[in-house]
């Protein structure tokens, strides 16, 4: 990849075709369009490669057209556009799963995977399929030899306003913090009156839009912003910038946490001991600290971007202590 920064867009375009023209205006800002509910079906993708001249395009169907029948209207459906020149960099991954879709970039020496997913819509019903979903995605990042994914797309789960209202909501959050993932929209945007899309059934704005981080793909991301011009779907794209420039060479793993073993504290040296306090002391002096989570005076606050940012707070002072007992270890 020539430039050290990648534009990204993830956009739940309600159908290609009505969208095709504000798909094509996507392409002109952004280096990799991430699409969900394209409605297309099998022997129709191919017009996702007609959208723009200057992208590769790969798509998936979630219709069944073997009887040469499509009962009811439309759904489902996934793609992925990239821009031509960075073609030798990007690589499409399947997944036998018509609501997952990757594309893994590799920079710099190491590699990033972007993974496209349309989760199912909010109900009871579905909350198996959900949590199946959000398995099926950690699945996929603990076998691979990088710890830099980032899963975004449509995850039918409301995290504004109210999130312990809504049930794919609350078991997202659930979910980021138990397996240590990041919510990088909600911490970075860090604003509850943010949304994705607009309900003219019901007129409600929930967050459904989302991008789930591991820690380390989360210190890649930057300017992250809804855009609220768009109007020939009822969700709004999700833009964000990844610094492939900072890909580690070297930062390879089967998951996002590092192996470490045990030290002995009770055989240190206090000459060690000084070092263990020096070098953690500055290793956590470089933590970012979310300052509108430390002024919050709310004992009930339930503001989901404070608690993101806690979560990514405990991450990091841990690492930092962790990553220092390692260094003393081997003084």
């Amino acid at each position: 990849i020539v430039d050290s920064v990648l534009k990204v867009v993830t956009f739940n375009c309600e159908n290609v075709k009505t969208s095709f023209k504000e798909i094509a205006s996507l392409s002109e800002t952004s280096d990799i369009i991430l699409l969900q509910e394209t409605w297309l079906a099998p022997d129709e993708l191919s017009l996702l490669s007609t959208i723009t001249t200057d992208f590769y395009a790969k798509g998936i169907s979630s219709m069944d057209i073997s009887f040469n029948l499509i009962q009811g209207r439309p759904y489902g459906g996934l793609g992925i556009l990239w821009r031509k020149t960075i073609c030798t960099s990007c690589s499409i991954v399947e997944y036998d799963d018509s609501r997952l879709l990757g594309i893994k970039i590799c920079s710099n020496g190491g590699e990033i995977l972007l993974l496209n997913v349309y989760f199912p819509y909010c109900c009871h019903e579905n909350l198996d399929l959900f949590l199946q979903c959000l398995t099926k995605c950690d699945a996929i990042n603990n076998e691979l030899s990088t710890p830099y994914v980032v899963c975004c797309g449509d995850f039918n789960a409301n995290v504004g306003h109210h999130p312990q209202d809504n049930l794919f909501g609350k078991e997202l959050i659930k979910f980021c913090g138990n397996e240590s993932y990041v919510l990088s929209d909600v911490l970075l945007l860090n604003d509850p009156n943010s949304f994705t899309f607009y309900s003219d059934a019901h007129n409600t704005t929930p967050w459904l839009d989302h991008i789930m981080s591991t820690s380390s793909s989360h210190a890649l991301i930057s300017d992250i912003f809804i855009d609220y011009g768009y109007v020939s779907s009822d969700h709004f794209p999700l833009n964000f910038k990844i610094s492939v420039d900072k890909l580690s060479i070297d930062s390879h793993s089967t998951s996002d946490e590092k192996p470490r073993s045990r030290i002995k504290w009770s055989k240190l040296t206090p000459d060690q001991y000084d070092q263990y306090k020096v070098k953690s002391g500055k290793m956590m002096s470089k933590i970012k600290f979310n300052h509108d989570m430390l002024l919050c005076d709310d004992v009930n606050c339930d503001n989901v971007s404070h608690k993101a940012a806690i979560d990514l707070m405990y991450n990091s002072v841990i690492d930092c202590l962790a990553d220092a007992s390692q260094l003393v270890r081997t003084l």
